[in-house]
């Protein structure tokens, strides 16, 4: 068996336990400046979100900039991805320092998606041992998001086709994964936190309308040099791409009204940009496409392919 305190090696439960137990009283010392990171390898900028809306896109240009390392975690079933803050963090701060190690010389990312949604502590704690660091955050419309999520989930990785899955597996999933799509919390969260300046929010669509101006907003941010030649990044290149397949009426019908309160509040932050993502239904289908969201939330039993027959 190879060392177990090297990544991607496996690492007997005792000692992880051992791990856990020793890194706890670290963590206190960092989070109450007792000790200093300045020692560590650690990012300079976090991709924290929103999943399915670009980030691995964003990673596999950012790649090509000759300044900026992104780090890689072989023990994450998608290596691109570290996900230290909300998988790995029974494991010592060094651990995750290792990682940045082959970029020391370069702007250093980690590029996890998921940390969007890590508990208030967990960010209080990033900003603890990293306080200059930057953030970066995709958006993209929360219905479509959804969407792409769901197929991502419940056809690709279970490598079934669509029409073999139970509308209620869609449902069901849609409800379970509803806070994924609410970014005004997200934003709220990580902004009680870090500075505003230290965030910088792009969105999903960009890709396709405006990716060299995403791209330089982006590098911008982060301090590295805009001055490249753009054409020699994958920027046209489509990355994780989803399985392609249309949102069916009746799914978008539940998925707007969803997220029709969380669009609203978006639209009063980020003006025009966002507006689009509305699409207003009608007071009678709204009312029992509400319903039946309360049905899902309160009552998980109900037969809901019965349900479905009766009312959509």
């Amino acid at each position: 068996m190879g060392d177990p305190l090297l990544p991607g090696t496996a690492v007997p439960r005792t000692i992880r336990r051992a791990r856990i137990g020793a890194s706890l009283p670290s963590k206190a010392l960092y989070s109450f400046g007792i000790r200093s990171s300045r020692s560590l390898c650690l990012p300079d900028f976090l991709i924290i979100g929103a999943p399915k809306a670009g980030t691995t896109w964003l990673s596999a240009n950012l790649e090509s900039h000759p300044q900026i390392y992104l780090a890689r975690n072989p023990d994450c079933v998608d290596p691109t991805e570290v996900r230290y803050f909300n998988q790995s963090f029974r494991l010592p701060l060094k651990h995750y320092s290792d990682l940045f190690l082959p970029g020391r010389d370069r702007i250093k990312g980690d590029k996890s998606p998921s940390y969007c949604y890590v508990p208030s502590y967990r960010i209080r704690f990033i900003r603890s041992v990293m306080p200059s660091v930057r953030l970066i955050f995709l958006m993209r419309n929360p219905v479509e998001r959804a969407w792409s999520h769901a197929v991502m989930s419940l056809v690709r990785h279970a490598q079934r086709k669509i029409e073999e899955i139970p509308q209620s597996r869609f449902y069901t999933f849609f409800v379970r994964h509803r806070e994924w799509g609410c970014y005004s919390k997200v934003l709220d969260r990580w902004l009680r936190v870090f500075r505003d300046e230290q965030l910088s929010i792009s969105f999903y669509d960009q890709i396709v309308s405006d990716p060299i101006g995403l791209l330089r907003n982006v590098c911008a941010h982060v301090r590295a040099d805009t001055g490249v030649e753009w054409s020699q990044f994958p920027y046209r290149r489509v990355v994780n791409g989803g399985q392609g397949l249309p949102i069916p009426a009746e799914y978008r019908t539940v998925l707007e009204e969803m997220y029709r309160e969380e669009i609203t509040r978006l639209e009063r932050r980020f003006g025009g940009v966002v507006s689009w993502w509305r699409n207003a239904t009608g007071a009678a289908q709204r009312f029992i496409v509400a319903a039946f969201l309360l049905a899902l939330e309160f009552a998980p039993d109900v037969d809901l392919d019965a349900w479905l027959d009766a009312w959509v």
